[in-house]
């Protein structure tokens, strides 16, 4: 294969591998919020970026209107995640089991949202129509979306470096010391779930819009994609702050893409995909503890 030939697939490869990691960036994002900061094993991961999808399509099949569709999707995702806090915290359920409950309530919220298992959305307006008219229009789909991710990013590494952020770290590591400060530590996790899942959700949004379609099913296995874009960012830098741990999520996203792609171009089936994914999650969580003496869950931000 000469020149002609592999550069135009790299090119093609990396351009696809970054409009990906910007879409799921966003996922893994919300799932450093609810898994790192604030030490809750939200596994509502799957019903709630399905449901982003839902709401995304279904503003945009029935009453047009892409960016309605994105902001609905982050506040139905913000709402999910509160429910899953609300019976944990409150009624006292095991937190693993109140978000498979949540998820399980969200395929059917997210079914009858669609009216169907499946909703198109060719042709219509999306919130990535306006670069149809730009060329070429792949690269401007890349920029914008990667501009949405690190927008996010930003604005998440400012909070959490905020009392707020602060206050939720600790409700994560240390919630007796937030108990002694006279705050309620309940309400730091329902506001870090919700940000979890708001984020999750506008993730399932994009990538409806992305591809044109949202399907019911769409959620399922987002969350061992997520922690694999996670744990591989933490496998290659320190998390030792904030920004260290915001930047190896985003590196790690975009090295778990990048290599998804790389297998699909050298034969891989897409049906092989998430036994890729689960191999990707057991070499970066066996390569972070040989690295630095210690679990990667072991270890504060």
């Amino acid at each position: 294969m000469g020149p002609e030939e592999w550069v135009p697939e790299l090119t093609n490869l990396i351009v696809v591998s970054l409009q990906q990691a910007a879409l799921f960036g966003l996922l893994s994002l919300g799932l450093v919020v609810s898994f790192r900061v604030a030490r809750f094993p939200d596994l509502t991961v799957d019903g709630s970026f399905g449901l982003g999808a839902a709401i995304a399509a279904t503003s945009i099949h029935y009453f047009a209107s892409p960016w309605i569709g994105t902001v609905g999707a982050f506040l139905g995702g913000a709402v999910s995640g509160l429910l899953t806090g609300v019976i944990s915290i409150r009624l006292k359920i095991n937190r693993l089991l109140s978000g498979i409950v949540v998820m399980t309530m969200l395929y059917t919220i997210s079914l009858r949202c669609m009216q169907r298992s499946n909703l198109p959305l060719t042709g219509s307006e999306t919130v990535l129509s306006w670069t149809e008219a730009l060329r070429p229009a792949e690269v401007w789909i890349t920029i914008t979306l990667g501009s949405v991710a690190a927008i996010a990013y930003l604005l998440v590494g400012c909070l959490l470096r905020t009392d707020v952020g602060l206050h939720m770290r600790v409700s994560g590591e240390n919630p007796r010391l937030i108990t002694l400060l006279g705050r309620n530590v309940n309400s730091f996790i329902f506001f870090a779930l919700a940000l979890s899942n708001g984020l999750i959700a506008t993730s399932g949004a994009l990538t409806a819009q992305h591809f044109g379609f949202a399907d019911v099913n769409m959620g399922i296995g987002v969350l061992v994609i997520g922690l694999a874009c996670v744990y591989l960012g933490e496998g290659l830098l320190k998390t030792d702050s904030i920004r260290n741990l915001l930047v190896a999520t985003a590196a790690g996203s975009i090295l778990y893409h990048v290599i998804k792609n790389l297998a699909l171009r050298i034969g891989f089936a897409p049906t092989d995909l998430k036994l890729v994914t689960a191999v990707l999650v057991l070499v970066a969580l066996g390569f972070r503890p040989l690295r630095d003496g210690a679990a990667v869950t072991d270890r504060p931000i």
